[in-house]
């Protein structure tokens, strides 16, 4: 006879490996999209800086030709 928390494990594993497979995958895909993980944690100054990169980047690719 298998151990009581034994059985018990074996639910608990399978959740957490789907649980963390469901993260990863949500990783992969926004990686596979975006060619660079999702920016988190950005307030209003961050977005300001990332559009004037944006723009000054596009800037030079003109000048380039």
């Amino acid at each position: 006879m298998i151990a009581p928390w034994l059985e018990a494990c074996v639910p608990l594993v399978l959740i957490t490996v789907f649980v963390g497979a469901m993260g990863g995958l949500q990783g992969a895909v926004q990686h596979a999209f975006y060619g660079k993980p999702k920016a988190t944690n950005q307030d209003e100054w961050d977005r300001l800086i990332a559009a004037r990169d944006q723009r000054i980047l596009e800037e030079w690719r003109q000048r380039q030709g």
